[in-house]
């Protein structure tokens, strides 16, 4: 195993702290607002298909989607691009200046 130099420590300190805490609002959310988001999203899904309506269906009233699971996974994926974007412009800076090595 070998060790990590400043530029590694620097990327994984704090990592996933974002996306995580996005994760657990949206989790919230979603639990608070309950499934109208889903009955909404059912609608107007089954409106352009019905078959895809139908599914969504199957799925909400065999409880593997929820407005508690729809929402930690809309914040994780929220978590994940803001992350990834902070990451992306810190890493940019640092190849710029030449006092940040």
């Amino acid at each position: 195993m070998r060790e990590l130099s400043i530029v590694e420590v620097e990327q994984v300190s704090g990592a996933g702290f974002i996306q995580d805490s996005m994760a657990s609002v949206g989790g919230f959310l979603g639990k608070t607002f309950g499934d109208t988001g889903i009955t909404v999203v059912k609608g107007i899904a089954g409106k352009f298909s019905p078959a895809l309506g139908a599914g969504l269906d199957l799925l909400t009233s065999t409880g593997i989607v929820n407005g508690e699971n729809v929402g930690h996974l809309a914040g994780y994926t929220a978590g994940a691009f803001v992350e990834g974007t902070f990451s992306s412009i810190g890493t940019s800076f640092k190849n710029k200046f030449n006092f940040w090595k």
